[in-house]
Formats: C-alpha cells, sequence, structure tokens
C-alpha cells in the first residue's frame, strides 16, 4: 500500500534493502514500520512514517480522502533503484507489454515473489492490480523457492518464477496455474523440457524483467 501511495501522490519511491545501504536517494519521508526503523540508515531531515505505530493511524484517520493535485507527466519518475531512475512510462510500456503476452482477467491470482528493490517487484504489484486481477502474498513461512503450498491453497493462477524455482515446482502444484512467467538467467532446454511433461495444461512465457523505456 505504501508503494502504491507514494506513486499516487507523485512521489518517486526508493526502496531500501538492508545491506545495500541508501546511497544518495536524499527521501524527504521514510515509510516504515517499528521493527525495520532502527536498521534504517541516516537519512537526516527526512520525516518518518511508522506504518504500525498508532498515532499514524490516528494522524491517517484525520486527514480526507482526496486525491493529490500534482499535476504528472509520463516522464516523472517513480522509483529509482542503483543504477536506474525509472519514468512512468516506462512502467506503463512494461505492463502494456506484459498484460499483451499473458493477458489478465479479474479472475487471475497472480503471485508476488519479488524481491523488494527490484524492476520484477514492480510489475509483480502493479500488473494485477491494473489488470483488475488479485494479488497473492505468501505468508512469513511460505518458501519463495518452493512456493507449491501458496500457488495450492490461494488458487493461484499466474507465477513468475526463476529458472531454478521452475525447475523445483513440483505437479502437485499444478492447480489452477494456468500460466508461468520465467526470466533471469537462461533456461535451459531439459527445465523446459520437463516443466511441460509435469504441467501440459500450463502456458509457459519466457519473460526478461526488466521494465526500461522500451517494453520487453
Amino acid at each position: 500500500m505504501a508503494l502504491l501511495a507514494v506513486l499516487k501522490a507523485g512521489g518517486t519511491y526508493v526502496p531500501f534493502v538492508p545491506g545495500l545501504g541508501a546511497g544518495s536517494a536524499a527521501p524527504v519521508c521514510v515509510v516504515t514500520d517499528s521493527a525495520a526503523l532502527p536498521d534504517l540508515p541516516d537519512t537526516g531531515s527526512a520525516t518518518p512514517v511508522v506504518l504500525d505505530d498508532p498515532d499514524t493511524a490516528a494522524a491517517v484517520a484525520r486527514r480526507l480522502p482526496t486525491d493529490p493535485g500534482r499535476a504528472l507527466t509520463p516522464h516523472h519518475p517513480a522509483y529509482a533503484v542503483p543504477g536506474a531512475v525509472v519514468a512512468h512510462s516506462a512502467i506503463d510500456n512494461g505492463l502494456r507489454w506484459l498484460q499483451d503476452r499473458c493477458p489478465l482477467t479479474p479472475e487471475d491470482r497472480v503471485l508476488h515473489l519479488a524481491p523488494a528493490g527490484t524492476h520484477a517487484e514492480v510489475w509483480e504489484v502493479c500488473w494485477p492490480l491494473r489488470a483488475g486481477a488479485a494479488l497473492v502474498l505468501p505468508g512469513p513461512d511460505d518458501d519463495p523457492a518452493a512456493p507449491t503450498r501458496t500457488v495450492r491453497e490461494h488458487g493461484v493462477t499466474v507465477a513468475h518464477l526463476s529458472p531454478s524455482a521452475l525447475d523445483r515446482l513440483p505437479p502437485a502444484a499444478r492447480g489452477s496455474l494456468r500460466a508461468v512467467l520465467c526470466g533471469g538467467p537462461e533456461l535451459p532446454r531439459e527445465v523446459v523440457d520437463r516443466f511441460h511433461a509435469a504441467f501440459p495444461g500450463t502456458a509457459l512465457h519466457l519473460s526478461l524483467i526488466h521494465i526500461s523505456e522500451r517494453a520487453g
């Protein structure tokens, strides 16, 4: 919700990944929770918004539900990761390409597995919500390397997996899974063959998930 709120307000979000530092982002606001707050780097005069603080909930409740007044253009930055500042237009291009390649419907449920602070995280969150589909967030005990239980229990229909996770996906996860996007390192032919043998009714899309100025 914090990610979507920043984008709607016209800000640029910069994900903080412990161990990688914050670089030279110079944020004007830090959105966090009480567990992560002690591990955050020095952000100068940036105001921390602690989401699980009762005072934060009370302050939000006192505000009127209004749309922000900032006029955005497609070229305004949406988020920044090490080495890249990505504009709204680039996200839009990438999501249009994904929807054309693997159309989602309101009946779909998309599994969110991408690590925080990656390009893949953006499309995994924004793509299903933009298409009217449901976003499935794994629980803290779910294994991201073998999301069998999550796929089965939550009726996941679309997932994005690395080649190694794809190769470890057992037939028990078949269930409602209708499409898998696989990106990352080179996808070996034998992994593709094993997947098609175990999941004969599930489409496999090679996906180079990197949202850039040129979709795909």
